[in-house]
């Protein structure tokens, strides 16, 4: 038992900040229960791998969790999500800004209802202002905050940092 062992976590996403939030969350004692779909969260197949083909990286974010599986094409599939989101103290939603599987206002009529959930909305570009339909990733968010420039000048032999290399070809 853990000083969070009273709380129900609900994750919804696939990236490793919406994975390791929780983690701290399950790692304190909550029951964390992640949200995957049908062929599961795309970090399952991500290098590196254990001898048995497990994605180390996957199961690092995910230890001390629950899994499990909502098709979002299946019929009652978001009142299923809805009623796990309800049925919770702290939901951590790392998905695209009203993605298709569980619009926003489903999201927002649990929250009119429940002023005792914690939401926890992680998004590249926030989920409101200008850029918060923007689709994200860490390059994207590099080259915004002008760190691409740190790899050299056009005219030069370019500079890669290992990240960045990691991320396009691995």
């Amino acid at each position: 038992m853990g000083v969070l062992s009273h709380l129900r976590v609900v994750e919804i996403g696939s990236s490793a900040a919406t994975s390791y939030c929780p983690r701290l969350f399950a790692d304190f004692g909550a029951d964390v229960q992640k949200v995957e779909p049908p062929l599961g969260d795309p970090l399952r197949r991500s290098a590196p791998t254990t001898p048995n083909e497990q994605s180390a990286w996957f199961a690092f974010l995910n230890f001390n969790k629950s899994s499990l599986i909502i098709d979002a094409t299946a019929p009652g599939a978001i009142e299923r999500l809805i009623a796990l989101i309800d049925d919770c103290e702290v939901v951590l939603d790392g998905r695209d800004v009203d993605s298709a599987d569980c619009p926003s206002s489903d999201i927002a009529a649990v929250r009119a209802r429940r002023s005792d959930l914690i939401y926890l909305g992680a998004s590249w570009f926030g989920r409101e202002g200008p850029n918060a339909a923007f689709a994200g990733t860490e390059s994207t968010v590099r080259a915004l905050a002008g760190l691409i420039k740190l790899v050299g000048p056009a005219a030069a032999r370019t500079r890669f940092s290992v990240s960045v290399w990691c991320e396009q070809h691995v």
